[in-house]
């Protein structure tokens, strides 16, 4: 059977990363990948929108060096499949709220860590 939701998260801290694999790898209907860096996560989404097998969800860290940040990436990825849904998730203060809410067309959720 084939999971019914298809996740991915992009952070260089592993330790959230595996929080949140821990809680989907239970359940079921989710498939959950990683990646350290923004390109990564870009070329991810592409090769899933590619096979038409697209993400559903995107958890973002805002800071992920080196290369692009987390805005820049959900941006990319938002060009690459306008319907997948996108959290960005950050302890810092890089971009407010209503920044990222701009830069992503309003269809975000920001989540401060730790959570």
């Amino acid at each position: 059977m084939s999971p019914a939701h298809h996740l991915f998260a992009v952070e260089e801290d592993s330790d959230p990363n595996n929080t949140l694999q821990a809680y989907f790898d239970k359940e079921t209907n989710f498939s959950f990948d990683r990646a350290s860096q923004g390109e990564e996560a870009v070329e991810a989404v592409r090769q899933a929108t590619a096979l038409s097998a697209p993400y559903a969800v995107a958890f973002i860290d805002i800071r992920m060096p080196p290369g692009i940040d987390g805005l820049q990436t959900a941006t990319q990825i938002r060009e690459i499949d306008p319907n997948i849904q996108i959290f960005i998730i950050t302890a810092f203060s890089d971009y407010s709220v209503e920044q990222i809410q701009h830069q992503l067309s309003h269809h975000v959720v920001v989540l401060n860590k730790p959570f």
